[in-house]
């Protein structure tokens, strides 16, 4: 086999290089020009979480303070600040996951710090993979309550925090990375 030269690089795979593999046979290596693979998966990927917190509103006309299975169920929703990226749209709250971090260490960090809540972090939701114009998100939403039902968030970093009805939350602008998650919870929750 003869060495590449400094300017080239073996592949053993093709995976989504952007050249005409046309003719390219499985297990030979073909050397290619550095420039043609620094575009190919150049963007950085971070792998992040993302918190469904809900809670029963227990102030939708029940007569007593306690909390009631019956009570419609709410989500927290998180709207960007305007010195983030992506401004002004709207996302389960959340963050990356630090190396030796499992997803549910992650996110219970996250929600300590962003919203000073202490919450138990349940079911994955799903996992979803977006490619932004910066970076590609790899997000896990999980289910989360609120482990004191009497704590309530306070915003450390956001535009805005609403609580909405799981139905209601789609009319909202959404990251593209949560969509996924916003349709499966309203799927879950159309009757409520």
């Amino acid at each position: 086999m003869v060495p590449p030269e400094e300017d080239e690089f073996q592949i053993s795979a093709i995976g989504n290089l952007p050249v005409d593999v046309a003719g390219c046979q499985p297990g030979i290596i073909y050397s290619l020009p550095v420039t043609s693979v620094d575009s190919v998966d150049s963007k950085r990927r971070i792998d992040v979480v993302g918190a469904a917190i809900v809670r029963r509103d227990n102030n939708s006309g029940s007569s007593d303070d306690s909390p009631s299975a019956t009570a419609p169920l709410l989500m927290l929703c998180a709207q960007r600040a305007q010195k983030r990226t992506y401004p002004g749209m709207w996302e389960f709250p959340g963050g990356k996951i630090e190396p030796g971090e499992t997803p549910q260490q992650a996110l219970a960090r996250e929600i300590s710090e962003e919203l000073h809540l202490t919450v138990n972090v349940g079911e994955k939701i799903t996992t979803t993979e977006h490619e932004y114009a910066e970076f590609v998100a790899r997000l896990t939403t999980f289910w989360c309550t609120i482990a004191d039902p009497d704590a309530q968030p306070v915003n450390t970093e956001f535009a805005a925090l609403r609580w909405l009805p799981p139905a209601q939350i789609h009319t909202l602008d959404w990251l593209p990375a949560d969509i996924p998650a916003v349709h499966l919870i309203q799927a879950a929750h159309t009757s409520e």
